[in-house]
């Protein structure tokens, strides 16, 4: 997945594209607060070496966010539907302005 990739769809679309591996992980950090990628993998109980890129696909896809380092370990937290989709959309439409000029 590309960086551009999520601002060429649809707020829904990519929701919808999270799959069961991110959006578990995804309702972890809502259920759980803020957590590095290893309590996150504790906790879910889904391997650490799976949890890593997942979390690192929903920070770019905008529905976990980087708040600060833990040992080494960036902790993150999850980012609310509505507010996700909100960046999404201000971050598309800022886009669409760039293209436009």
């Amino acid at each position: 997945m590309k960086t551009t990739d999520p601002r060429d769809l649809t707020f829904e679309e990519i929701h919808d594209s999270l799959g069961e591996t991110r959006e578990a992980i995804w309702k972890w950090l809502r259920a759980n607060g803020p957590a590095t990628t290893s309590r996150i993998a504790e906790g879910s109980g889904i391997g650490l070496l799976t949890v890593r890129p997942r979390v690192s696909e929903l920070a770019v896809l905008g529905f976990v966010e980087c708040i600060g380092r833990e040992h080494r370990e960036g902790v993150y937290r999850s980012i609310t539907y509505l507010a996700a989709q909100a960046r999404h959309n201000a971050s598309r439409a800022e886009s669409q302005l760039q293209l436009k000029l």
